[in-house]
Parts: C-alpha cells; structure tokens; sequence
C-alpha cells in the first residue's frame, strides 16, 4: 500500500524537478555555505524551496500543463500567482528578479515591459511591445516596417592594475556611488574588443597606459543585465598615473590596504576579494566566473546585500 504512494510521491517530485530545479539547488545548496541564504531569496523562492524539500505535490504541474516560458509552475491567472501552499493553487513563479533597488515585483515574460522606444530607428514608424512568432519575449516591434529592435545586456570591461606588489582604484566622480572607489571599468564600446576596451577605460579613468597580462574574472549580474569582464594588467613605463574626467583621484594601494568599506560595487569587492585569494595561493592567479545576486529591495551598493552563485576558479 505504501508502495503506490512512494512512486505517486517520486513522480510528482520530477516534475517539480523539471520546473524548478535550478532555483531550487541554488537554494539548498547556498543554506549549506550561506546560512543567511533564506533571506536572500525571495518569499516565493522560499515557498518553493520548502515545498520541493517536502517532496509534496502541491506545486507539482499537472500532466497536461502547458507552461508558458518564464512561469516556474502551471498557473496562469493572478490568483494563481498569488497563491501559497495548502490553498488549492500552484503559484506562478517569475524567472526575471527583482530590479536593484525597486519596490516593484520582478517582471515576468508575460509582463507587457515599459519601453522608451516609441518611433523605429529604421523608418520612424511607431513601435510597439509584442510578442513575435516563434518569441517567448515581448519585443519592440515596428508597425510599418516589421523590424524588431532586442534590447540585450550591456557588458562592463575593466581592469585590475598592477604595479609593485599593489594596485591602482579610482574615485569616482560621477554617480551612482560618487567619491567611492573603483577599478577602471566602464561600458564596451561597438567595434570594440574587450581587450581593447578595457585598456581604454584604464586610459580614460586614470590616464595610464597598461599592458594586459591575463583575463581574470568574468561576472554575472542579472538583475541589472550586466555582464563583467575584467583582466589583470601592468603598469608601463613611465608609470604615471592620474585621475580622468570621471575621477577624482587616483592611487596605488597595497594590498592590506585596499578600502573595502569605501568601494563603489560588489563586483569590484568580489574580484579584489579573489585577487587576494589568488596572490596567498601556492597556484597563482585563476580565470575566475561567477553570478552576483542582490537581496531583495536592498541598496545596489551595500556590501552585505549580495552573495555569489555558482563561483568557478580554473587554474
């Protein structure tokens, strides 16, 4: 008799599974090294996580479910959304998180976006959101000439520079985080290897010329659609540095003495965090990768408001 009920139970939990499971193992797994994990997550994470710990079938889609993309679970009305466990509905859950520092709830692929095209670059005609055939996204189309206009991530190149056992950060002098310290990093340009960028952001910040010794880290942030390449780079000859239009100052700082209170981004705290990591280890430096998270609702800029998903170190 218990027999059936197992199967039943292992059953449900795969197609829990099937849905769920990259939040899910992003959970469990960072309770077993963040024990502040839980409050990171979002109150629907959270459900789903005890849910699917539980083996219950109360979030598990049912055989003939058609989920939409980007709906974690079967459900499609907003009700369902809203619902919890034991109260007869399955939740939808949201694949896109929450943007950093807003009070609105994340936005689904079923969401209708905000968009401030209003007029096609190609032709001038009026744009609007739809869904295209073949999509699962809404996209800004032209009602005249068809043409459809993606908005992709942005991607951030940078440096960390060497020069006698320390390393160079700017000031900013420009917000977000004005008079906080930085790497030189700034937006890739079109045409532009990522090289090639970021000796030019290093050029552009604190008006020094580089030699790039090794890629060092590339970071994920996907609440703001950002994607961080940063490298490792030398100072060269004559070893002059001094702050650009978008800083207030340069400066060398040894290693113990990097002001990590006072730094202007988390991605900048975790790639000097394992620059430090490297410099103590026997093996030398590591390409690194890894995925920044942000705590719901909280300042882009504190430093205890994110963690590290999915961190890689290849020798």
């Amino acid at each position: 008799r218990r027999r059936p009920q197992q199967q039943q139970q292992q059953r449900e939990w795969q197609r829990v599974q099937a849905g769920l499971v990259a939040d899910v193992l992003l959970s469990r797994g960072l309770r077993r090294w963040h024990p502040r994990a839980s409050l990171l997550l979002s109150p629907s994470l959270q459900r789903v996580t005890a849910a699917a710990a539980r083996h219950t079938s109360a979030l598990a889609c049912r055989p003939s479910c058609v989920r939409p993309a980007g709906v974690r679970c079967c459900g499609t009305s907003a009700a369902a959304a809203g619902a919890g466990e034991g109260d007869g509905g399955p939740p939808t859950f949201f694949r896109a998180e929450r943007r950093e520092g807003s009070s609105e709830r994340p936005q689904s692929r079923l969401d209708k976006p905000k968009s401030s095209m209003k007029f096609c670059p190609a032709c001038g005609g009026a744009v609007e959101q739809v869904i295209p055939q073949g999509d699962d996204r809404w996209r800004a189309v032209c009602g005249s000439c068809g043409a459809i206009h993606y908005v992709n991530p942005k991607m951030v190149v940078g440096a960390i520079v060497e020069h006698q056992g320390k390393i160079m950060l700017c000031k900013r002098n420009i917000e977000p985080c004005l008079g906080k310290w930085t790497l030189p990093a700034g937006f890739l340009e079109n045409g532009e290897s990522t090289q090639a960028g970021a000796a030019r952001e290093v050029w552009e910040e604190a008006c020094a010329r580089v030699q790039l010794t090794a890629p060092f880290m590339h970071l994920d942030i996907p609440v703001i659609s950002q994607a961080y390449v940063l490298f490792r780079a030398e100072l060269l000859p004559p070893y002059t540095h001094s702050p650009g239009a978008e800083s207030q100052e340069t400066k060398l700082f040894a290693l113990d003495e990097i002001p990590f209170e006072e730094l202007a981004f988390s991605s900048v705290t975790v790639a000097l965090e394992q620059y430090l990591l490297d410099v103590g280890d026997q093996g030398g430096f590591k390409v690194h990768y890894g995925v920044i998270h942000k705590k719901e609702g909280s300042d882009p800029n504190d430093p205890t408001a994110y963690y590290v998903d999915s961190l890689l170190r290849v020798p």
